[in-house]
């Protein structure tokens, strides 16, 4: 199932702002070890935010938080990030389905 019908989980980010439940976000990139640096842009951005930097809404009961140290590294193993991106997916998919069996 494509994730951004979902949601994605891959979305770390910022948080700038929160009104009536949505945050506004930066998104932020990080590969494999290296610090955590502002997403210049990519699809996740929302041009209708008007920010100089990759942003985006999200409803707030679908952050997880994730602690990052001074020097903008990641406060988690890598490989627990990837069984709590799979466990976010997994949840996800299941009040999709559910959903759609409520219908």
């Amino acid at each position: 199932m494509d994730c951004r019908k979902l949601g994605n989980t891959n979305f770390i980010g910022r948080i700038t702002s929160i009104k009536d439940n949505i945050a506004t976000a930066q998104h932020w990139i990080s590969k494999k070890e290296e610090k955590l640096k502002p997403c210049a842009g990519c699809y996740q951005n929302n041009p209708k935010l008007n920010k100089a930097r990759c942003t985006k809404r999200i409803k707030i009961d679908k952050t997880w938080k994730i602690m990052v140290d001074s020097q903008k590294r990641l406060k988690i193993d890598r490989d627990d990030l990837k069984i709590l991106r799979r466990e976010i997916r997994k949840r996800e998919h299941n009040r999709v389905k559910s959903n759609r069996i409520m219908r």
